[in-house]
């Protein structure tokens, strides 16, 4: 993915700032289950089973050329409108956000940064996501407007479970996904 000369003088500035950030993207408690917050503080590494605090974990899926998703829950973004709260997932290597519902300009800014931001089909589908789980998110060369994504939740014991999510990018925002980001597009 290549960054615009812009991007390039914001590096700095997003690897001082990224754990705040990251800790802050997840953050809602939910008392009735066990909390995705949880998984914000501290998060399971898929490759070894370890477990780290999410900026180093997103630093070393970047640095090992891992892309990865986040999982968020309601109104992701509140209160993260600006820019860089979407230019950071992005420069660590995240591709999607999933969530059950965005705030409006959260999600835009996310569109702008290339990331797919994704909404669960059935909200009770949410609850199937697991902390050891792995997920793909298929069929991505074919994404249009309005057609549901298909989502596969590979789990520890073998089992495959496949979902759908939905997405509200346009034919334009579509190809900023596919660029990388709105800037990139342009280029």
């Amino acid at each position: 993915m290549r960054l615009p000369a812009a991007g390039v003088q914001l590096q700095g500035l997003l690897e001082r700032h990224d754990g705040l950030f990251i800790f802050s993207l997840i953050r809602k408690r939910r008392a009735e289950r066990v909390d995705r917050t949880v998984f914000a503080g501290e998060r399971f590494d898929g490759r070894d089973g370890s477990v780290k605090p999410l900026p180093e974990l997103a630093r070393d899926y970047k640095r090992a050329g891992i892309e990865w998703l986040a999982i968020g829950d309601e109104n992701y973004g509140e209160g993260s409108s600006r820019e860089h709260a979407a230019m950071e997932p992005r420069y660590m290597g995240g591709v999607v956000i999933f969530a059950r519902s965005f705030a409006r300009i959260a999600e835009t800014n996310l569109k702008k940064q290339g990331i797919l931001p994704l909404t669960v089909a059935d909200p009770t589908d949410y609850d199937l996501f697991g902390e050891a789980d792995r997920v793909s998110v298929v069929g991505l060369q074919s994404l249009a407007p309005a057609r549901p994504v298909e989502v596969r939740i590979h789990k520890p014991d073998g089992k495959t479970v496949t979902i759908q999510a939905r997405h509200s990018l346009t034919d334009e925002q579509i190809g900023w996904f596919r660029a990388g980001s709105a800037l990139n597009a342009l280029a």
